[in-house]
C-alpha cells in the first residue's frame, strides 16, 4: 500500500512506496534538483532575461562589481552599446556614431577634406616659416628656420 508525501519543492502530493518513505521528500527528479540548487536568478544587464547564476559566480563577481549577463552575446552588446557615443560633425553639423576614445572629429572623409583645405599655409597650426630679408635686393620672403 502506498505512502501518501507532500513534495518538498512545490507542495504537490505524491505517493511513495513504503520502502522508500523515509528518503523520498520531491515528487519529480526536477524538483529535487531544483530544490539543490545554490545561488539565484539574476536579470541580465542587456536584454531583461531573468536566468539562474550559481552561489559560487555571485560571490567570485561581488567583489569586482560587474555586470550580469545571461550569455557571451549579450555581453558583447552591452560593451559595444557602452564604448560608442554619437558627436556633431564640425564641417556639416550631421551626428555621427564613433567609439568614445577616439579622436574623430568628423562624419566623412569628404568632411575631413574641406577642413584639411581650409588650413594652408599661415592658418596651418604646424606652419614654421619665417620672414627673411634678401641681402642682394631687400625683398622679404619665407624660409624655414635652421
Amino acid at each position: 500500500m502506498p505512502v501518501i508525501k507532500k513534495c518538498e519543492e512545490c507542495g504537490k502530493i505524491f505517493n511513495v512506496v513504503p520502502s522508500r518513505a523515509g528518503t523520498a521528500r520531491f515528487c519529480s527528479r526536477e524538483c529535487r534538483n531544483k530544490n539543490q540548487q545554490t545561488g539565484s536568478d539574476i536579470i541580465c544587464d542587456n536584454c531583461g532575461k531573468i536566468f539562474h547564476r550559481r552561489q559560487y559566480h555571485i560571490d567570485r563577481q561581488a567583489n569586482r562589481e560587474e555586470h550580469n549577463f545571461c550569455c557571451i552575446e549579450c555581453r558583447s552588446e552591452y560593451k559595444h552599446k557602452n564604448s560608442i557615443e554619437q558627436r556633431t560633425c564640425e564641417i556639416c553639423g550631421e551626428l555621427f556614431d564613433c567609439k568614445k576614445v577616439s579622436k574623430q572629429r568628423f562624419c566623412s572623409p569628404a568632411c575631413r577634406y574641406v577642413w584639411n583645405s581650409t588650413l594652408i599655409g599661415e592658418l596651418n597650426p604646424h606652419y614654421s616659416k619665417i620672414d627673411a630679408i634678401c641681402d642682394y635686393c631687400g625683398e622679404v620672403y619665407k624660409v624655414k628656420p635652421s
